[in-house]
């Protein structure tokens, strides 16, 4: 080690060296390697230097220790320059698509690993407490409550926190992020289409009624932004919290729910009602199945695709910003 190297930190030639004897073959997977102390004893540097190098190489998976074992190699992938922990609130087809595409857009150098909460803030907490300083970057799909949000402070200490698919709240304005504005998506998309729904007898919205306070947050949004629309245009508008038994012939219907969305398709077949004229049918989050169901489904969705590659980017680039994702109504033969 070089102390007179002011270009190079001591604790990156730590690093650098445990590389270099990894690359050279002088340690392979499983082996034990030097203390904390050992390493401050024979290099004459402080601590918290040795246990900054180690704490990145933990990050980057190189390393890792165990009671009673001390540090050992855990991984000879060294080309690993960040571990992102992705967090996802859903297991959907719509979130494969964000994955795929985030995946997509990082770098071969960029480790990710994903997990999902389900909306359970117990479980969300569990998950960050767990994982907490084991990854460089956190991108984070947040429970909305505030002591959910209180951990993520916490976790920034640890490591670069991102915010996604989540709308733009104040306690996160420190965070890069990309989110959806759900009250004005939903509101400008329904106003730019306005024309279409002018067709109809009446537009029924059908969200099930949330389980728990978490998924609320988000649907109240879309509600408020439906009714906004409502006011606005004066149209004949109504909000369902269940699939109507009886499709009405003239109606357009906006379906939150897949599920909800099939039995629609099911029973308009039943009934021979033809999507696109006799009925209406707009669901909600674009999926592939989608374009080819009922002759091609109509879809109001923030893009996916996009979203993945916007996050991709920040993480990337470290760049500290706020990016609105793009929320579109796609029109297919069922509008």
């Amino acid at each position: 080690m070089d102390k007179n190297n002011n270009e190079v930190s001591l604790y990156r030639q730590i690093v650098d060296e445990l590389i270099s004897s990894i690359q050279n073959g002088l340690l392979s997977s499983g082996d034990p390697i030097s203390s904390l102390n050992e390493l401050k004893s024979r290099y004459q540097v402080s601590r918290d230097t040795v246990i900054k190098a180690y704490n990145e190489l933990k990050i980057r998976g190189i390393i890792d220790s165990k009671p009673g074992k001390g540090y050992y190699v855990r991984s000879t992938n060294i080309e690993v320059q960040k571990k992102v922990f992705l967090l996802l609130d859903e297991n959907s087809s719509y979130k494969s698509i964000l994955y795929e595409s985030f995946l997509g857009n990082c770098s071969r150098e960029t480790q990710v690993d994903v997990f999902f909460h389900h909306q359970n803030p117990t479980l969300f907490k569990t998950l960050l407490k767990t994982y907490t300083g084991k990854f460089s970057h956190y991108v984070i799909t947040p429970v909305p409550e505030t002591d959910c949000m209180d951990q993520v402070k916490e976790l920034a200490n640890k490591g670069k926190v991102f915010i996604l698919d989540y709308g733009f709240n104040e306690e996160q304005h420190l965070y890069p992020s990309v989110f959806q504005d759900f009250e004005e998506d939903m509101f400008s998309q329904l106003m730019e289409n306005r024309a279409s729904f002018e067709k109809y007898q009446k537009t029924l919205m059908v969200i099930k009624r949330p389980s728990g306070s978490t998924e609320n947050a988000f649907i109240s949004k879309m509600i408020r932004g439906f009714q906004k629309f409502a006011r606005k245009t004066g149209l004949q508008v109504e909000l369902s919290r269940t699939l109507p038994a009886e499709i009405q012939k003239g109606y357009c219907y906006i379906l939150h729910s897949d599920a909800d969305l099939v039995e629609m398709v099911k029973t308009a077949q039943c009934t021979k009602l033809e999507p696109g004229k006799d009925i209406g049918i707009i669901s909600y989050n674009e999926t592939p199945i989608k374009s080819v169901v009922a002759k091609g489904i109509s879809t109001l969705s923030t893009n996916f695709p996009e979203m993945g590659k916007y996050m991709a980017a920040l993480v990337e680039g470290g760049q500290k910003e706020h990016i609105k994702n793009e929320f579109r109504l796609i029109r297919r033969a069922s509008f």
